[in-house]
Parts: C-alpha cells; structure tokens; sequence
C-alpha cells in the first residue's frame, strides 16, 4: 500500500509528463499518445503518420530525450 506522501508525488509525476507533453513541438505529441498510450507498434504509427518506420524510431528517440529533459526543470 502507498504512502499519501508516495501517491501525492505519483500524481505530480503524471501531472508534469502530461503538460510535457502537451508541449511537445509538432506532431511529437500525437506520436506519444499513439505509441504509449495507445499501444500502436511503430509500423502502424508509420502509416497512420505518412512516413517511414526508420523516422518514427529516430523520432521517439529524439522525444524520450526532450521529455527527460522536460521532466528534469
């Protein structure tokens, strides 16, 4: 069982990805949700976004590094 200390840290936690994401430039947003939270393998992404499976690789690269970032300020 979590402490309310634990739960109240969990929800800033999630509360601080989410506006991170938000903020995410362009289609990077879009891509998280469908990759994360909706649970599209990146061949799928690939085709609903009209690019490559290569580019949606680099680009979820790219955006782990900007969200890290994001969730270090």
């Amino acid at each position: 069982m979590q402490t309310a200390g634990e739960v109240v840290l969990g929800n800033e936690y999630r509360f601080r990805l989410n506006n991170a994401i938000q903020n995410l430039p362009g289609q990077a947003a879009g891509l998280v949700w469908l990759l994360y939270l909706g649970e599209i393998t990146v061949k799928k992404a690939a085709g609903i976004l009209g690019c490559n499976r290569k580019a949606i690789q680099t680009s979820r690269k790219v955006i782990r590094k900007v969200l890290h970032n994001m969730m270090l300020d």
